[in-house]
């Protein structure tokens, strides 16, 4: 999603894009080409092992069945509140 495009994308937190954009920035119009695009990034985690895998990509991982299970529920909900929201 960063890099499927012929312009730079760039990916910023959202706690940092109020820093970043300005009334500088403004949408492009219907049929005109994007000088840059920055997408809004709604967590972010600082990974010490970079083999680890981000929570909401871990909870579509995770069956339905598995997801029935009250200690993997739990752990999910403690992920979900931990890292994304």
């Amino acid at each position: 999603m960063v890099s499927d495009n012929e312009f730079p994308t760039y990916a910023v937190t959202k706690d940092k894009i109020k820093d970043i954009l300005d009334e500088r920035f403004e949408q492009i119009g219907k049929g005109e080409t994007p000088g840059c695009i920055i997408q809004e990034l709604g967590y972010y985690i600082p990974f010490r092992d970079l083999n680890a895998v981000d929570p909401l990509t871990v909870l579509l991982l995770i069956s339905d069945e598995d997801k029935e299970d009250p200690r993997i529920s739990m752990a999910i909900d403690e992920m979900l509140e931990e890292y994304v929201w």
